[in-house]
């Protein structure tokens, strides 16, 4: 195939585009090594549709290149030793269509990454770091085998695939590139580690390193201080005479949230300084970065890079130099002679260019927005908009796109009394509008009261950015009231929440949903199908728990800092009260504290009961003694010593009197979490300790496995001892463990603990392995909710503009999970009353039996991508929660 002749139109359009982008490579150059030029396509290792081709435009070495058509790969071989010193790969792309081309690379089971290269001619450029971490001198060690697979929807041309050496800085200069051991290291670069050359830190101050591609291998490997409220550390640069140095910094946490305050001085002289006011932290300045922003490579290049990294070049003196670093870390350096420092500052320059290159190609490239094609009818085109009921599967899914057997023709719930049941909608808009909205009217039965129309919450559900392999999608996740700015095509997904009053009687509730773009309103009719099955108070007590405190800190970080005592007060407890008005009534409290003299402080659990909002009803709540089982470790006051059993019961009677005067009386003391069978073995210490003391009532959380593994002897006497067992669930015997704990004695709490607020696992599962609940992990992540790069389908709750909490898709279905599990329990005491009246209820029996036996042999599994339980399907879901409530409705009439 001749290129230059068969896309000759295409090539015209693209002159200018190819000029611009062009990097053509010729072979042979001094520091490449050529490992194919395709000039013999009958020798390659390929799978699928791929064709010699010629041309001048595609051809960069020799006279032939590849065409690789979507799905295709080509495999080439990497000789050991092949490179004198690890650097690039490259790769001359040519793409005449006005698209993006996308190039999987990958060195076996070592490394595969996506890349994106622009239209007309460009060249993939794979920093070898990234394969060969820090190895220095020949690489590869052993033959490697690289293939390259084009997994977009056009055919993409490749050609003088290379090994290139890095460009020789000027004579006498040093690269520094710092982070762990392990780290990648840029081209050219030496690792600096904790002690690098010409480095020296202060020694005050432990120096931690963390590895990470964000935003690329240079800058998101670094060294420092670990970062806080003003956390300073002094560095010391050495330099023979004056030089040129340039440092890059990092300015954000471990967990990649922003500090309320930066700054840098060379020799007491500034070179950095930004501080945030706390409005300006609650912006997409500070802890919502990324939040509404548009997720272009331009704006990565312009404003996200240089808010996470700064560099500075500066003057330094001879022999040593001051660098003070306030919550900065070192990320790469550079220091030069003066007398090479022009020729350094090119080196910097076309380092820069490289930096630039490789962030366009594999870490923010391009965007995903979902389309549909679906042709909209002529109503529907007057309506403003289609609207579909997306398959249960792929409800929220970011990549879902609606097909035209989804059209909504009538939306059907199915709920029981006194419960609540959710409903997804996904609306495209025939034209661009600028607002996109959804009502309902009152639901009636003839002839019977309305359902109470104030049950009924109606969401438009925003997105949030999610980069993946370089291209960012769009996952539906904070409730809002309505979209705006909408593009035809667009698919917007909207959730319906219904919660039925206890005394609603059974019957089909008819009504309408409304959705309306702009002036024009498309009409869905949506029928209620309510079944009364009796009281809606459970007769098991259960707890739904998170086992964090709700502190603000947890989501503010550095926030926390600055703001007032009054100010966190009032933050934390409108976190509280989402988390208690959505049905979770139990959370994790501070205990006392202890200091390095291991005098106890009982302020800090005074404090958070203050900060609690006082639920007549709720379950069992945790006391976090962790921070005095750590002190007594680190001061190595050893379990079962006299010492250790006082400072216990002074620790057990200080928690009891402040629960007692605070009124709390369902609690535990949390004495840790067993996350192998070695961790566990001392978390059990701890909760026998606790055991021994008067008053004492220990909880644990540990995972099945680890519990099952242990010696019967050993997990007899644990679970004697403990008064809540929270369990992991990976492993298939959960619920023989949590009858054998139950079996020990009276009020014991058997609950699992789970990570993500999913609907199988805190529910239907959560019943069927016999627990009375669940304790979740956490109610926010542990880094930024906007940062793209870190998206956590996790958060409950996220911060907001206004200093208040916003409630989240995760919320929602896990107030989904108590509303199933509330519904088995319901189930399960009808059946015990149709017995005990000797009517049949063997159907409704059945189908909690197969739940049961679902539970016991499939523990749950989670897809973060998709926000679901992979082992139990939400369409399986439905068909249980749809039986049970028909079933219960029939035993119901016959007990009542």
């Amino acid at each position: 195939m001749d290129i230059g002749k068969t896309f000759f139109p295409y090539v015209l359009i693209f002159l200018l585009v190819v000029f611009l982008t062009a990097s053509v490579s010729v072979p042979a150059h001094a520091g490449e090594v050529l490992l194919e030029g395709f000039e013999k396509p009958e020798s390659l290792k390929t799978s699928g549709k791929v064709s010699p081709v010629k041309g001048v435009d595609a051809v960069t070495e020799g006279v032939g290149a590849l065409q690789l058509s979507p799905g295709a790969k080509v495999t080439i071989q990497v000789p050991a030793g092949a490179i004198s010193k690890v650097g690039w790969l490259k790769i001359d792309t040519f793409e005449v269509r006005p698209v993006m081309a996308s190039l999987n690379v990958s060195f076996g089971k070592i490394l595969s990454r996506r890349g994106y290269v622009s239209p007309g001619t460009d060249t993939l450029a794979v920093p070898l770091g990234l394969v060969a971490r820090a190895h220095r001198g020949a690489w590869p060690e052993k033959p490697l085998t690289v293939t390259l697979h084009n997994p977009g929807q056009h055919p993409v041309v490749i050609d003088n695939v290379r090994l290139v050496t890095p460009a020789v800085p000027p004579g006498g200069v040093i690269l520094l590139d710092f982070g762990p051991p392990n780290q990648v290291l840029w081209p050219g670069f030496e690792p600096a580690g904790a002690e690098g050359t010409s480095i020296a830190w202060s020694g005050a101050h432990e120096i931690l390193s963390y590895a990470n591609r964000y935003p690329d291998p240079l800058m998101g490997d670094f060294t420092g201080r670990q970062m806080g409220h003003k956390r300073l550390e002094t560095i010391t640069l050495r330099s023979e005479g004056q030089s040129t140095v340039w440092v890059w910094m990092t300015h954000y946490a471990r967990d990649f949230s922003s500090p309320a305050e930066y700054s840098a001085k060379m020799n007491r002289k500034s070179i950095l300084r930004r501080r945030f006011l706390p409005g300006q932290m609650l912006s997409p300045d500070g802890l919502l970065r990324g939040k509404d922003q548009p997720w272009t490579t331009e704006w990565f290049r312009k404003s996200f890079v240089p808010a996470v990294v700064s560099g500075v070049e500066c003057s330094l003196k001879g022999d040593k130099n001051r660098l003070e670093l306030l919550n900065c870390q070192l990320a790469a350096v550079i220091i030069s002679p003066r007398k090479s420092q022009n020729a350094t500052r090119a080196y910097v320059k076309q380092l820069e260019q490289d930096l630039l290159r490789y962030r366009r190609q594999f870490v923010l490239a391009t965007q995903h927005h979902t389309r549909c094609n679906v042709t909209p009818t002529p109503e529907e085109t007057k309506g403003g908009c289609i609207v579909f009921s997306p398959p249960r599967n792929d409800w929220f899914n970011r990549k879902h796109v609606p097909k035209a057997e989804h059209r909504a023709d009538v939306l059907k719930l199915t709920v029981a009394s006194g419960s609540s049941t959710i409903a997804a909608i996904a609306a495209v808009p025939c034209k661009d509008g600028k607002m996109l909205n959804l009502r309902i009217d009152a639901l009636r039965d003839p002839g019977k009261p309305a359902v109470p129309s104030g049950r009924w919450e109606l969401y438009a559900l925003d997105t949030m950015p999610v980069v993946e392999n370089a291209c960012v999608h769009y996952q539906p996740f904070l409730p809002v009231r309505n979209f705006r700015n909408v593009s035809a095509g667009g698919v917007y997904w909207f959730i319906l929440r219904a919660e039925v009053p206890g005394r609603t009687r059974t019957g089909v509730y008819k009504g309408t949903v409304r959705i309306t773009l702009d002036r024009a309103q498309t009409q869905i009719p949506v029928e209620l199908e309510v079944v009364n099955i009796g009281s809606d108070r459970a007769e098991r007590k259960r707890t739904f728990a998170v086992m964090k405190t709700g502190d603000c800190a947890e989501a503010y970080y550095s926030l926390a800092y600055i703001l007032s005592v009054q100010h966190r007060n009032r933050a934390t407890k409108d976190i509280l009260t989402r988390l208690y008005d959505a049905g979770i009534n139990a959370v994790m409290v501070n205990g006392p504290t202890m200091t390095n003299t291991l005098k106890l402080q009982p302020a800090p659990m005074i404090n958070n009961l203050q900060k609690y909002p006082r639920p007549d009803h709720h379950g069992r709540m945790l006391v976090n003694l962790n921070p005095v089982h750590w002190v007594l470790q680190f001061s190595r006051v050893q379990p079962g010593t006299i010492q250790y059993l006082n400072k216990i019961r002074d620790t057990v009677r200080m928690c009891n009197d402040i629960a007692g005067k605070n009124k709390f009386t369902d609690y535990s003391l949390y004495c840790g979490h067993g996350q192998n069978e070695k961790s566990l073995s001392g978390v059990a210490k701890r909760a026998l300790a606790v055991r021994r003391t008067k008053g004492g009532a220990p909880a644990i959380s540990t995972s099945a496995s680890s519990l099952s593994s242990m010696e019967s002897v050993q997990q007899a006497k644990l679970l004697s001892a403990l008064e809540t067992l929270i369990c992991v669930p990976n492993h298939k015997d959960l619920g023989g463990i949590g009858e054998k704990f139950k079996k020990t004695g009276r009020n014991k709490i058997f609950a699992i603990r789970i990570s993500y607020p999913d609907v199988y696992t805190g529910g239907f599962y959560c019943w069927g392995v016999g627990a009375d609940g669940a304790y979740i992990s956490r109610i926010f992540a542990y880094r930024p909710p906007f940062n793209a790069f870190f998206f956590d389908p996790r958060n409950l709750l996220l911060p907001a503009r206004k200093g208040d909490f916003e409630p989240t898709l995760g919320l929602l279905k896990f107030q989904q999970s108590v509303a199933d599990y509330d519904l088995a329990c319901r189930c399960e005491t009808l059946v015990r009353k149709a017995k005990e009246k000797s009517q049949n209820a063997s159907s409704l029996e059945k189908i909690l039996m197969e739940i049961r036996i679902t539970a016991d042999s499939k523990p749950p599994r989670y897809d973060s991508r998709r926000m679901r339980a992979i082992s139990v399907s939400p369409e399986q879901l439905q068909t249980w929660r749809t039986s049970l409530i028909r079933e219960a409705g029939k035993v119901y009439e016959k007990v009542k």
